[in-house]
């Protein structure tokens, strides 16, 4: 009886987690596709460990367009060349037509140098930390405690309750092909 008890509350602990992970997974896509939900106005991922260990590869920032409100400390978007840089704002220069800013990454040894308001595409107000579980050893993880725990569903909970498909079971079916899809668009 005892083991069955530990059976369940593992089950239940690993269903909640898995759960909870699942839906930061589905608050990032929503935000990814309408960040004007939260009154921002861009989503980016991020992109190389400059920012390290505040932000990671595979984060998700969202930006809200503007260089309004945008203080020392304040981490900004701003383009050079084609690439998208996210960097903290350092130091803030007022000329008299122009703003520029002064910019380093956390992880950086040097200072980026002025960046002018023209380029700055914005001020990021929200940070998703999903790079850890985007990794693909962790989608791995993921994947095989989702097939173990829908193969203990089947076999300790099906006989018991003489149903045809469990909930858990076809909610952890669905994190499954979710899991699957977001491993296969990496």
């Amino acid at each position: 009886m005892k083991k069955k008890k530990w059976l369940d509350l593992t089950i239940n602990a690993l269903s909640l987690v898995l759960t909870l992970i699942v839906l930061l997974l589905i608050i990032s896509l929503v935000l990814e596709r309408y960040p004007f939900l939260i009154n921002a106005d861009y989503s980016f991922d991020v992109v190389g460990c400059s920012m390290l260990p505040i932000q990671r590869t595979g984060d998700m920032v969202l930006v809200r367009r503007g260089i309004e409100n945008i203080e020392i400390g304040d981490v900004i978007c701003f383009k050079e060349g084609s690439k998208l840089i996210g960097h903290r704002v350092v130091e803030i220069q007022m000329c008299p037509n122009i703003i520029m800013f002064k910019t380093k990454g956390d992880n950086n040894n040097h200072v980026d140098g002025w960046i002018k308001a023209d380029s700055v595409v914005g001020k990021e107000i929200l940070l998703i930390p999903l790079g850890l579980l985007i990794a693909r050893s962790t989608f791995f993880l993921i994947i095989g405690l989702i097939i173990l725990l829908i193969l203990i569903r089947i076999f300790f909970s099906l006989p018991e309750k003489n149903v045809l498909v469990d909930l858990d079971i076809l909610f952890l079916i669905i994190i499954l092909a979710f899991s699957l899809d977001r491993l296969w668009s990496l």
